[in-house]
């Protein structure tokens, strides 16, 4: 069975990050780690990406990670900051259950990790 999806596109309009309604977060205490966490794990699933110093697979370098939990909602986290406490101690993982996580980008950035 066909569907249509057209759509009349002169009814779109644009949007960038200082006209769009959103809630963007970079996390730099541990206690915004540790709120961070308890949304995540909240959350039946969330969507988790790689940020790197480039667009490149094989040359960029991991610098960040960010979380969305839902549309317009998201958190970045800095990897190049001072070790707060081991990751595990958030329990954001417990034991492979809980949340459902969609990886972005997950084939390259995996190619990114291996080749450093």
């Amino acid at each position: 069975m066909d569907v249509d999806v057209s759509f009349d596109t002169a009814a779109l309009t644009t949007v960038d990050i200082t006209t769009d309604q959103h809630d963007y977060h970079c996390i730099t205490t541990e206690k915004e780690l540790d709120k961070l966490c308890t949304r995540l794990r909240q959350c039946n699933r969330f969507v988790i990406d790689t940020e790197t110093t480039s667009t490149d697979p094989l040359q960029g370098v991991l610098i960040g990670l960010s979380f969305s939990p839902c549309d317009r909602e998201g958190y970045y986290l800095p990897l190049r900051m001072k070790e707060l406490k081991p990751a595990e101690e958030f329990g954001l993982f417990p034991d492979g259950e809980g949340s459902e996580v969609q990886r972005h980008n997950h084939l390259t950035d995996a190619m990114d990790g291996a080749m450093s």
